[in-house]
């Protein structure tokens, strides 16, 4: 079998860490690692173990600090990945039975495959929207994405990606999407990739989560701008990947202006109630 290695960061997360396991623990497909790296000081072996969850196949760690971010904790588990293979799994998130076994038959063929997350669950099991794109039908079991498509995605992605396709690293620097900016790198190797169904990842809405730790309207802005400074200086990139991915980053800037011009005229609640009302902004 091939071996998948599963990173996920944990901050704040000793009520929910073993939901998370749990469902590791009851993939269909069992030739797997979980890489869990603790980004708040707590020992989450102790925590797992007391909940009665120990396994051979959980690994831990630490970023040596409290809240340095998701990217810290990904990036850890990726330089201490043994997998062929790996994807990530937050420590409020859960995955379907049949996660690992569909991406991984997947990416087998295209080496990358993902899945995007269009909804969040809350806690009173409504699901929350936050993915629009009028363009894009995702409601098929699976959908293959050119980049052109993959760009119009305004949502979440996890990705399950062959380890060599990985000479990137998560940005360290920036506190939200670093996902899809991750994730977006992959076009370099291969052409289409295989977007896999929102149910097989149960994506949670936690207000303590690593992603959702910072979270002002300024944060953004900042990270968009780290990221379009980031490219600016990057030669490794093809050149037609390089400013096709430049405008996708001023487009996206562009449209978190026009997300505060209409959040300042009482327009909309927040950038989901943005996107919902102004869908002409993002097709």
């Amino acid at each position: 079998m091939t071996l998948v290695s599963i990173l996920t960061p944990a901050y704040k997360a000793k009520t929910l860490i073993a939901r998370a396991v749990r469902s590791v623990l009851a993939q269909t497909y069992t030739d797997w690692e979980m890489l869990i790296v603790s980004d708040d000081a707590c020992d989450y072996q102790a925590i797992l173990a007391a909940e009665g969850l120990t396994d051979a196949r959980l690994r831990f760690a630490s970023t040596g600090a409290v809240g340095n971010g998701p990217s810290r904790g990904r990036n850890i588990g990726l330089a201490m990945s043994k997998g062929d293979y790996i994807t990530t799994l937050d420590a409020d998130d859960e995955y379907h039975p049949l996660y690992l076994a569909t991406m991984l038959e997947a990416a087998r063929t295209h080496g990358v495959a993902m899945v995007l997350l269009a909804n969040k669950l809350k806690e009173d099991g409504e699901k929350k929207a936050i993915f629009h794109c009028q363009e894009i039908n995702l409601k098929a079991e699976v959908s293959l994405l050119k980049l052109d498509d993959y760009i119009k995605i305004n949502g979440c992605t996890v990705s399950l990606f062959r380890k060599d396709l990985a000479s990137h690293r998560y940005f360290e620097d920036i506190s939200h999407a670093e996902d899809f900016f991750f994730d977006v790198r992959f076009y370099q190797w291969v052409n289409v990739i295989p977007v896999i169904h929102e149910k097989y990842y149960i994506y949670h809405d936690n207000a303590d989560s690593l992603t959702n730790k910072v979270r002002s309207d300024d944060k953004f802005i900042d990270d968009y701008k780290k990221v379009i400074t980031r490219l600016e200086g990057d030669d490794s990139l093809p050149a037609h990947l390089k400013n096709m991915f430049l405008a996708l980053y001023h487009h996206r800037l562009f449209q978190n202006y026009l997300y505060l011009n209409a959040k300042a005229k009482g327009q909309c609640a927040d950038f989901f109630d943005f996107m919902a009302k102004f869908p002409q902004y993002f097709s």
